[in-house]
């Protein structure tokens, strides 16, 4: 650590900036006294001028109160460990300022004897926590890297098949509107270049072949090698006159000019099928399957040439139940809410509601071979359906209390960040909401959803993991999060006050997640004995018996 530290009080009493100052110089600090500010707009002026090591802020400020002041000045300065300092004994307050980013909260009867000693830890956990961030961060462009060289074919540089799928599934999160045309190339008689010259001077010609292929194409448009001599193009925004015009010039520029490759002139040639698309497609492979029906057509016609099936291949995919099966399969299905309160232990102990939502249906709810991206859209809808049904719940039967809600990593799309603030339109709501996923999604190479998580997070929601303790969670995932709650699940909660092996095995888990500075939580418990001790190690609450409301028309109790 450096000899000289600098540091800025932000704290609108002078008595006090001079006492917090006083108790951070006295007693051989290494600290120097650098500036301090009377409000939340004067420390933000000064750290844009200047550097300092540590933030000390009262949450009574002129121009912000509570909360929203660490908020604002973690935005400004998410690099600066900030202790906060009140006179507020509030036990709730404070939880919540360590939840959205303070090091510390100190009451400012005891700034005497903790100030100076937190002040110190505080700048060195920060420290630790940035650069285990940073490790992470490094990480995921790590993971990105990966999911780069998975999706694109190592001889030509282009997308494979991987990378094809990933396209079309992005198009279908997007809700393409237009058309697509996709087109199949398809190499004539690659396999006598292969035997005549070799595999290394085939290998030549196809990346020769991709490269004249690609020259072809305008900048949003997309094109993949699937196979050993076949491509696919994807073609948005295209008439089918110009897509014609397209293929025809795509089959004058293969076959332009002799390809020099091992001493040898070779000439090539391609015969290309086109078709129609409507947004969603089933799978790449009826794309595949049906053209090659195209294919195999159009070379029994003869090589070297362009066939386009308008018509054909789309009507062919919108009679399969896929088109259609969407809406049948969601038509006049309903919520039905079950809350779970949190039962709090000790004084700083969680208090609050678990709400977890279910779907009825008269009927079994049938669910037809979507895609997974038709799937995951669909499931953002219902997601927001029911964090409108918990708001509603909580404005009408349980005004500010914390809400505890169960997400799935599949429906979290960016476009939703500014639903769900809208849906939680002040700062108090969705600092009292907190979103439980589990963490497999993390383990995912080239998952976005982190990223969403974070700006839930900066938008002021608190972020759970649910499912620790039955094998699916990986520490490094936890640390990634940076959840401010983790719930252990039943399979280690309940009844661990009778099973020695089970509590030893808890207090290990327990004692690893303290390095997260999360709320632990338990799923499930078993009786006072239970209770008393997951609050010896150190557990905030756990949830209490299910009781279901139904959530859809009103929110009266049903049973």
């Amino acid at each position: 650590m450096d000899s000289a530290l600098r540091y800025l009080i932000v704290d609108d009493d002078p008595i006090d900036a001079e006492s917090a100052r006083r108790n951070l110089t006295e007693g051989g600090s290494t600290y120097t006294v650098a500036d301090i500010a009377p409000t939340l707009q004067a420390a933000k002026a000064r750290i844009r001028e200047g550097r300092y090591d540590l933030l000390v802020a009262d949450l009574g400020l002129p121009d912000s109160q509570g909360i929203d002041s660490v908020i604002e000045l973690q935005a400004t300065a998410p690099e600066i460990p900030l202790i906060v300092i009140t006179g507020n004994r509030d036990a709730q307050l404070a939880l919540r300022a360590v939840g959205v980013g303070a090091e510390d909260f100190i009451s400012k009867d005891s700034m005497a004897t903790r100030l100076a000693p937190a002040a110190l830890f505080a700048i060195e956990r920060h420290r630790k926590k940035r650069e285990m961030f940073y490790d992470f961060d490094g990480m995921r462009h790590s993971l990105d890297d990966a999911m780069l060289q998975a999706q694109t074919d190592a001889l030509t540089g282009m997308p494979n098949r991987r990378g094809l799928e990933w396209h079309l599934e992005r198009l279908s999160r997007a809700r393409f509107k237009q058309p697509l045309i996709v087109g199949l190339v398809d190499m004539d008689k690659f396999k006598s270049i292969n035997d005549s010259y070799g595999h290394d001077v085939g290998d030549a010609v196809l990346s020769e072949f991709s490269s004249r292929l690609q020259l072809c194409l305008r900048s949003d448009d997309f094109a993949a090698r699937v196979g050993g001599d076949e491509f696919v193009l994807v073609l948005g925004g295209m008439s089918r006159e110009d897509a014609e015009l397209m293929g025809q010039s795509l089959l004058n520029r293969l076959a332009s000019e002799p390809f020099q490759a091992g001493g040898h002139s070779i000439t090539f040639s391609a015969t290309v099928a086109m078709a129609e698309l409507e947004l969603p497609f089933v799978d790449v492979e009826q794309i595949l399957q049906k053209n090659h029906e195209m294919m195999a057509r159009a070379k029994n016609e003869g090589r070297a040439r362009l066939r386009c099936s308008w018509g054909e291949l789309d009507e062919a995919l919108r009679a399969r139940p896929y088109s259609s099966g969407l809406a049948e399969a969601w038509t006049d299905v309903k919520f039905v809410q079950f809350n779970r309160p949190i039962i709090p232990f000790g004084e700083a102990g969680e208090f609050g509601q678990h709400l977890n939502f279910s779907l009825a249906k008269e009927g079994p709810l049938r669910t037809p071979a979507f895609s997974r991206a038709r799937i995951s859209g669909k499931m953002a809808q219902l997601t927001l359906q029911m964090m409108k049904k918990a708001a509603q719940w909580r404005r009408g039967c349980a005004p500010g209390e914390t809400l505890h809600l169960d997400m799935e990593a599949e429906a979290l799309k960016p476009w939703m960040i500014g639903e769900m603030n809208s849906l939680f339109p002040s700062l108090e709501e969705r600092s009292r909401t907190c979103l439980f996923f589990a963490t497999d999604f993390v383990a995912r190479v080239g998952s976005d959803v982190l990223m969403q998580v974070r700006l839930l997070r900066q938008a002021g929601f608190q972020i759970g993991v649910r499912g620790i303790g039955d094998g699916a969670t990986v520490l490094e995932h936890l640390m990634m999060m940076e959840p401010t709650h983790v719930r252990i699940g039943a399979l280690l909660t309940s009844g661990v006050a009778r099973y020695a092996e089970k509590a030893r095995q808890l207090e290990r888990l327990v004692g690893t997640l303290w390095l997260l500075e999360a709320r632990i939580l338990a799923e499930e418990i078993n009786g006072s004995e239970d209770m008393q001790m997951l609050d010896i190690m150190g557990l905030v609450g756990a949830y209490g018996a299910t009781e279901r409301v139904e959530a859809l028309e009103g929110l009266s109790k049903v049973s």
